[in-house]
């Protein structure tokens, strides 16, 4: 029996990469979670996600080399603009946003700590805000918002919600 282009093409098993997702539901399905040996968890892309996802991701990171943090918090705004029962409007965002700023100094520390570049955020937040508290962490806490608010504003335009 004689094997054609068509056979090899089908044995191949190539699949297209899935179109962009619509909403929260089918953006959420992209990513996977894994469970490191120490057992704490990380997530990233699964496979054959769509060139656009990729694009929105790494805009994500900002200029970052690709880290949990940002992953994580990601995944959690995704998870948090799919939850939300109302539609999303800048004060939902914000609502949401606000709610995965860590609350821990020690957490907040190490997030400026992992990328010291991320000061930039502070003094955008001090641009955004005016006058910021002199506790230190209160500046930090103000920074990683504007951050993640970046973060939400760019998943929400690609989710097409007008916020």
């Amino acid at each position: 029996m004689d094997a054609t282009g068509l056979d090899f093409f089908q044995a191949c098993q190539y699949t297209e990469p899935s179109p962009p997702p619509m909403n929260a539901a089918e953006l959420i399905d992209q990513f996977t979670c894994h469970l490191r040996p120490n057992g704490t968890t990380y997530w990233t892309m699964g496979n054959n996600v769509d060139t656009d996802l990729t694009d929105l991701v790494y805009d994500c990171h900002d200029e970052e080399l690709p880290n949990d943090w940002r992953y994580h918090v990601i995944v959690s705004l995704i998870i948090g603009i799919g939850e939300a029962d109302c539609t999303i409007d800048s004060d939902a965002l914000s609502d949401i946003v606000d709610g995965q700023v860590e609350v821990y100094s020690s957490d907040l520390a190490r997030w400026l700590a992992d990328n010291p570049s991320r000061s930039a955020y502070i003094d955008a937040a001090r641009d955004e805000f005016g006058g910021l508290s002199d506790d230190i962490f209160e500046q930090i806490k103000c920074g990683q918002y504007v951050c993640i608010m970046d973060m939400a504003h760019k998943l929400a335009a690609f989710l097409e919600l007008d916020v």
